[in-house]
């Protein structure tokens, strides 16, 4: 392994960004900004790209896979405006932002409450990463809720229009199968939550191992 990464690092020191410089501002909104720049790189070639900068919160943007006390998995069906499909509707996972100075984990916690009434005294992240690293700057936080139970009735922002269904693991795969569901964070929870899941059943076999 030490060989493949010294060809990695070398490959990277060819053509690191070693200088940036914004040449203009395309859009400042609430929401965001978007930027088009030079970019030097260590082999004195010059790029140019656009960069867009989401300015809700710290930039981060949590995602949560939630399972409730009976094996169910909360979806939101709610309006996608960017999507070119008959409705402009994407069935997904509760998402939203993080705030300055918040940890992820308690961000999910806010947003599970708020887009679905439920809350989970078992939530781990799972992942971190990059939705759109072409343009975008964001970064999303990937959490596993489960044990969630409803606490309380949904408190949606004033612009948010959102259904709450439960669905089995069954139907959710259906979902994903019948492109239902488009989005990334949802299919990358999905598939981060089938690996939890192997790593419980094994931890389960490895206890009772030891127990015997």
């Amino acid at each position: 392994m030490n060989k493949i990464i010294s060809r990695i690092n070398n490959d990277i020191e060819k053509i690191k960004v070693i200088k940036s410089e914004v040449e203009d501002i395309l859009c400042n909104s609430n929401f965001l900004k978007i930027s088009r720049g030079k970019y030097y790189l260590n082999n004195n070639r010059i790029i140019e790209r656009e960069c867009i900068q989401n300015k809700i919160g710290n930039g981060h943007a949590v995602c949560i896979f939630a399972v409730t006390n009976d094996n169910k998995i909360l979806l939101v069906i709610q309006p996608r405006v960017v999507l070119k499909n008959n409705t402009g509707i994407n069935i997904e996972v509760p998402a939203g932002y993080v705030e300055i100075g918040e940890d992820p984990i308690k961000a999910g916690l806010r947003e599970l409450q708020e887009e679905t009434g439920f809350t989970s005294n078992n939530i781990i992240k799972i992942d971190s990463y990059h939705t759109s690293i072409g343009f975008s700057n964001e970064i999303t936080e990937l959490l596993i809720a489960t044990n969630c139970r409803k606490i309380s009735n949904q408190q949606l922002d004033n612009d948010e229009v959102i259904i709450v269904e439960e669905v089995s693991l069954e139907e959710f795969e259906y979902l994903l199968k019948e492109n239902y569901i488009l989005d990334i964070n949802t299919k990358m929870g999905y598939y981060r939550y089938l690996d939890y899941l192997k790593k419980e059943k094994n931890n389960e076999k490895n206890t009772k191992k030891k127990n015997k």
